[in-house]
């Protein structure tokens, strides 16, 4: 196990990613309401063309339900993942906790099947959600642990090692 790191349970870790995709699809369909009320309100009623507080919030309405939509998307295709710890013979693919290393700095980033560039805490750390269709997604994709990749981040090429695979 990582030095310094607590020992991770996948279980828990699963949890909390289900929890934080809940609470993001309430908050969706918090704005949704609002955007609807928004814009079926007796105030909002168009006076004139120029007068488009109504459509705009009807827009928002729809994009803030298009989101839930999104929010249940993202919970079932979670819900439907494998709880599984990774061997040392095993490749990184959906489902792996990685833990990252460059310069001094420590990544962990979880290979999840949706809400890519969702944040989560866990055990007082930060992990990052990330797809296989992200660039860091697709390096990682089918690595072992000790193996390299290398980024390109804001024009600065960042080699980074795989110190670990949960």
């Amino acid at each position: 196990m990582i030095k310094n790191y607590p020992k991770f349970s996948k279980v828990q870790l699963h949890q909390i990613i289900k929890t934080e995709l809940l609470r993001v699809k309430i908050l969706a369909f918090n704005s949704a309401q609002i955007a609807h009320d928004t814009a079926t309100h007796k105030e909002n009623i168009a006076e004139n063309k120029y007068d488009t507080l109504g459509l705009e919030a009807a827009y928002l309405a729809y994009g803030q339900t298009q989101r839930v939509i999104e929010c249940d998307q993202d919970i079932q295709l979670f819900e439907n993942l494998k709880v599984k710890n990774f061997e040392e013979d095993t490749s990184i693919n959906i489902g792996a906790l990685v833990v990252l290393q460059y310069d001094e700095s420590i990544q962990l980033l979880f290979i999840s099947p949706c809400a890519g560039g969702a944040k989560i805490q866990y055990c007082d750390q930060e992990i990052s959600l990330v797809t296989t269709t992200s660039p860091i997604g697709k390096q990682l994709l089918g690595k072992y642990k000790d193996d390299e990749i290398e980024l390109v981040i804001n024009g600065i090429k960042q080699t980074k090692q795989i110190i670990e695979v949960i």
